[in-house]
């Protein structure tokens, strides 16, 4: 039977919802959608509260209506006494109407007839604001500045309403331009709208506090009111607030003007005093308004049938009890801040993800064609509708609210996120995960015309689209170890099932585009030359990854192992029982006080370490250099033992035996900066002494390293390695991994290990490194990052810088293109943390770029001796002017080049000349790793043999040089 209502849109019928429980809204078709909206910013205690109902009821049955311009009733009286009480007096009196509409209605009456009491008739005109909203009768509706809804009434709409710009940073705020120069700017564009219509002219202004959808929750810079309200005040007209959405809680404080050191003549609210269990609205009136009417009429000449309408007025009183005995706008708070980080943390570097804002728990997403040039879509596009609809559908069940047209009246998009005051942190986590998967590619990431700008941030979430048209948004660190599990798959043959991820993402033998088009690639990076001729952009990714299996050519990726691990238990040779492992403790116990302890941690009975066709050199010397005994010290080895700042007594044997082997032998080698401190062994072990997932991490990169350095035939345990990635996938999706640092710093360590043993895991995990230091560099510059998660993006950054040109398939001009890339990329996130070091920078830079142009030409054309000898020359110039810094940050990045300059030089002089300076680097910064690049560059002369050096490298040599 076809329906009597008049719907919004005739030709398409909503979904009709049957019953409203909690947070959720249960649909005619039995989906069970999560109101993230609080329908539109209203059902502020979620639906189907019984005190409210049993409120409403005891209102029925003692007064269910009575016309107040007659009478008044005790419902009436006790909700307008909570509401001047809430303002501390500042407002007096109170008019209770049923909706937002009709209390901006009566706002401009009262502000009208506040000047006929004073004898000022010649104000007759109200400044708004653009892209407001302030209702939908023809006079809130001439006030608003919404295109879409007074295109066709326009004609008959009032003349008597200018506009000025809405305080909109995003949009609004120069390059450069602080909040007060903003702030400055838009009053005096005030004061010239006052100027141009005539000071002794104009009633009021009216602005909402924190606007809503019209705009897209966009709340005050600091200041922005009371530079609004000195401008009012200056030529005596009203302010007046329009809080209908944002007000009674709905951003942290029942009115949200109680955030702006301003208070307002006239104040209207509605959808959060009622919660949406009655229609019910009011408007407020100051001090100063009410005494002037006092004096005057005593009358606002203004009344409705349904004004004070006492069952309304018994249930907001209900709800406004539940909001304070609750402490729900304390909770509004907390899960307002929690909702802003999440959305920041998920979607802020989603490429079509313009800008989030909000406040309390009123928060906007808006969605841009173009990220740099803010760019939004065409209003046809209906980006922020169809996101509505997606989010409808049964995968995600979840109610958003699009606001379309914010940025002109016709362009634009946002999606408002609203939830009750009620929900907990599990509830934020649950919007913000799914709101991180609604977005349909279709709309956000390929519309009809590619997106040709490779330029783009990338994104904690990106979008891709499979063959068949089947949209998936995912985290590419979830990509990542979903690709990993398939290669660990490979490897114990245990099936692994990767859930909406179409297979081709990491599974296919070339780029995205050549693959979904079936044509053949030629698999060059960064762009293949098929999907250039034809114009075409990768989906959601700016570099391809490959995923084959063959090795690369000139000594890039020649150390190749399976990824193997170290296991305690079953038959083994125990620890002997009078061994210890002796480690120094240095940390704070409380602020300002430091402590040195010094433990000794006797082995249990029960460890044992296990080993499969191990040779007896290997487990002798594993004893040798990490066991101490009790009347002994290490086998040829005098010095103490290393300080890792960590408290063991907690941890078991076999992982102390291992973070010690880490604090000894890796961490000098892995570090690249060195200010007098080792990163690695400063602050990522002491981080692990109370994180069991870091420290799981930092075993799994001891036992690989242990096995390339000794050799022997040990059984892979991938269960524990393939736990950790278990786990990082877990945390993805509760959380951005540059947010979790947790999971930032056991994917760093990972990759590490895939790195020294030059396996195929290595290509799994290390798409994440194109996104995570991009993620954060913004927050560097900003100040946010403390020191160890700066210490772990630049570790990020680093194996970036190295790892993409040596374990590509990458000819000699995109090896020389690609290592300047990084090495700028790495240089410049130095430099933001050591801007004083900027020529130094500078340096560093040409150092490396020579180095790999004496290694491209020498590996790809064999130039003429004079010629590379010239660049060896400019080198090793080069290099002085960098040593006359001292020994200061970025200096130990001097390994890399002057190895490879080592290796390429025809003279012995050089030769020695670069060797020295490994040597002197090492004395200098204790960097390992330069220390061994002296001894496999005399290993590899010594061969004789008439090959590229790169060939004689091993996994670990790799690791090391790198």
């Amino acid at each position: 039977m076809a329906s009597s209502v008049l719907y919004s849109n005739i030709g398409n019928p909503p979904t009709q919802i049957i019953k409203g429980e909690g947070h959720y809204l249960l649909t005619e078709d039995g989906l069970k959608l999560f109101d993230a909206t609080s329908g539109a910013a209203v059902a502020a205690l979620g639906h189907n509260n019984p005190e409210i109902k049993a409120a409403i009821v005891e209102q029925l049955e003692t007064l269910d209506y009575c016309y107040l311009p007659f009478f008044t009733s005790a419902a009436a009286e006790k909700i307008c006494s909570f509401l001047t009480e809430s303002t501390g007096g500042e407002m007096s009196k109170v008019f209770i109407v049923s909706s937002g509409t009709e209390a901006v209605e009566a706002s401009l009456k009262m502000a009208r007839q506040y000047f006929v009491e004073l004898g000022q008739l010649p104000r007759t005109k109200f400044i708004a604001r653009k892209q407001s909203y302030h209702g939908n009768t023809l006079g809130s509706l001439a006030t608003g500045f919404h295109k879409g809804r007074r295109a066709i009434y326009e004609p008959i709409l009032a003349a008597n309403v200018s506009h000025v710009s809405p305080c909109y940073a995003y949009r609004g705020c120069k390059s450069g331009e602080s909040d007060e120069e903003y702030v400055n700017r838009l009053a005096k564009e005030l004061e010239d709208e006052f100027q141009s219509q005539g000071p002794d002219t104009v009633c009021a202004f009216i602005a909402e506090t924190v606007s809503g959808t019209t705009l897209g929750c966009v709340p005050p810079v600091p200041g922005y009111f009371k530079a609004m309200r000195e401008v009012c005040d200056r030529h005596g007209a009203l302010l007046i607030l329009d809080e209908v959405m944002s007000g009674m809680g709905r951003t942290g404080t029942l009115h949200a003007w109680q955030q702006e050191g301003v208070v307002p003549d006239l104040q209207t609210i509605a959808k959060g005093l009622g919660a949406g269990f009655v229609p019910i609205g009011a408007l407020m009136l100051n001090k100063r308004v009410v005494e002037v009417l006092s004096r005057g009429s005593k009358a606002f000449v203004h009344s409705q049938t349904y004004q004070g309408h006492p069952v309304a007025c018994a249930a907001a009183l209900a709800v406004q009890n539940i909001v304070a005995r609750d402490g729900l706008l304390d909770n509004v708070k907390l899960q307002g801040e929690l909702l802003g980080k999440l959305l920041q943390e998920r979607l802020s570097g989603h490429k079509r993800v313009g800008d989030i804002r909000g406040r309390g728990l009123l928060w906007g997403i808006e969605f841009v064609k173009d990220k740099t040039t803010k760019e939004p879509f065409p209003a046809q596009e209906q980006i922020g509708q169809k996101i509505h609809l997606k989010g409808l559908e049964p995968k995600y069940s979840i109610s958003l609210m699009p606001g379309p047209g914010i940025v002109d009246g016709k362009d634009g998009d946002i999606i408002l996120i609203a939830p009750p005051y009620t929900v907990s942190s599990a509830d934020v986590k649950h919007i913000v995960n799914t709101i991180a998967e609604v977005p349909s590619g279709r709309y956000l990431s390929i519309t009809r015309k590619r997106d040709k700008d490779k330029n783009v941030e990338n994104a904690p979430s990106r979008i891709y689209q499979s063959p068949k048209g089947n949209v998936q948004l995912i985290s590419p660190l979830l990509l990542i170890i979903l690709g990993n599990q398939i290669f660990l798959k490979n490897l114990n043959n245990t099936r692994v099932i990767a859930h909406d991820v179409h297979q081709n993402a990491f599974g296919a033998d070339c780029c995205y585009e050549c693959s979904r088009r079936r044509i053949d690639c030629d698999r060059q990076q960064p762009t293949c030359q098929k999907c250039e001729t034809k114009g075409l952009a990768c989906s959601g990714l700016d570099i391809r990854y490959r995923f084959n299996g063959g090795l690369a050519s000139r000594g890039k990726l020649v150390g190749k192992s399976i990824p193997t691990i170290l296991s305690y238990g079953g038959e083994a040779s125990p620890v002997a029982e009078s061994s210890s492992i002796e480690v120094k403790s240095r940390h704070s116990r409380q602020e300002g006080e430091r402590h040195d302890l010094q433990e000794t941690y006797t082995p249990r009975k029960g460890d044992k370490l296990r080993t499969q066709s191990r040779s007896p050199r290997m487990t002798r010397h594993l004893l040798s250099i990490t066991v101490r005994n009790n009347d002994q010290q290490r086998e040829g080895n005098d010095s103490p033992a290393v300080q890792i700042g960590i408290a063991l007594s907690h941890v078991d044997g076999k992982t102390q035996y291992l973070m010690q082997y880490f604090a000894e032998h890796i961490a000098p080698a892995a570090t690249v900066i060195n200010r007098g401190f080792n990163g690695f062994r400063d602050l990522l072990l002491p981080y692990a002494e109370t994180d069991p997932f870091v420290r799981g991490a930092i075993a799994a990169v001891s036992r690989q390293h242990i096995i390339l350095r000794f050799g022997g035939d040990v059984v892979s345990d991938i269960r524990e390695y393939n736990s950790l990635i278990i786990e990082l996938v877990a945390r993805s999706k509760m959380s951005a991994p540059n947010q979790d640092i947790s999971s930032l710093i056991v994917l760093l360590l990972l990759h590490y290990r895939e790195t020294i043993s030059g396996g195929n895991g290595f290509k799994y995990l290390y798409g994440s490194l194109k996104a995570l230091p991009d993620m954060t560099i913004q927050s560097n510059l900003a100040g946010q990052l403390n020191e160890l998660t700066r210490f772990v993006n630049i570790q990020i950054l680093r194996l970036r810088l190295f790892a993409e040109p040596l374990f590509d398939e990458a000819d000699g001009k995109q090896y020389l293109s690609l290592h300047r890339t990084r090495c700028f990329e790495f240089l410049r996130f130095c430099q933001s943390l050591h801007p004083e070091y900027e020529e130094l920078m500078d340096l560093l830079f040409a150092a490396v770029t020579l180095a790999c142009e004496v290694y491209v030409r020498r590996a790809c054309f064999d130039p003429p001796s004079f010629k590379a000898a010239h660049l060896i020359e400019n080198f090793r110039q080069l290099v002085e002017r960098v040593k006359s810094y001292g020994n200061v940050v970025g200096q130990n990045l001097l390994a890399w080049p002057f190895f490879v300059m080592a290796a390429e030089s025809s003279t012995l002089e050089d030769r020695e000349f670069f060797l020295n300076e490994l040597r002197l680097l090492y004395e200098a910064t204790g960097y390992r790793s330069a220390l061994r690049g002296v001894e496999t560059i005399r290993n590899m002369w010594q061969t004789g043999l008439n090959i590229r050096w790169t060939s004689l490298l091993g996994g670990y040599d790799q690791f090391l040089i790198m």
